[in-house]
């Protein structure tokens, strides 16, 4: 009985690891494989306060912090570049497609404006895949 227990809790760990993707965790997929084949191999990290200044001071996700608390990165883990979201009070980092859905949420909506700023300090990127969906001050007239 005791191989048995054995090989059904090593197949359950198999089951485990073989989750299937949601939708959200393809596009952060996506879109890491989008940075890498443009090989974008330098760090680069962001507050998503700066990425929605509107929203800055807003409490979300968990642990009732607000965006100037958190930092979208893409950074070296496991041996490749991979988007991170940081909880700079704490220094920690998680892998973004591990982080709850609603982070997720909000990174990926974040994601046009990363990939501005990253082009900005250099980094050639084809910032047309990622454009933004906004009007611009001439259509609103504001």
């Amino acid at each position: 009985m005791d191989d048995f227990q054995s090989l059904k809790k090593q197949v359950e760990g198999m089951n485990a690891k073989t989750t299937p993707m949601t939708k959200l965790q393809r596009d952060i997929f996506y879109f890491e494989e989008d940075l890498r084949s443009n090989d974008i191999n330098a760090p680069f990290a962001v507050l998503l306060a700066d990425l929605d200044p509107e929203n800055a001071e807003v409490i979300f996700g968990p642990h009732n912090y607000t965006r100037k608390q958190y930092s979208l990165d893409w950074k070296l883990d496991g041996g490749k570049f991979n988007m991170m979201l940081t909880n700079v009070l704490a220094n920690k980092s998680k892998l973004l497609k591990d982080c709850p859905v609603e982070l997720q949420e909000i990174a990926k909506e974040a994601f046009p404006l990363f990939v501005q700023k990253m082009a900005n300090v250099g980094n050639e990127i084809d910032q047309s895949k990622y454009e933004l969906n906004e009007s611009t001050d001439e259509e609103t007239g504001e």
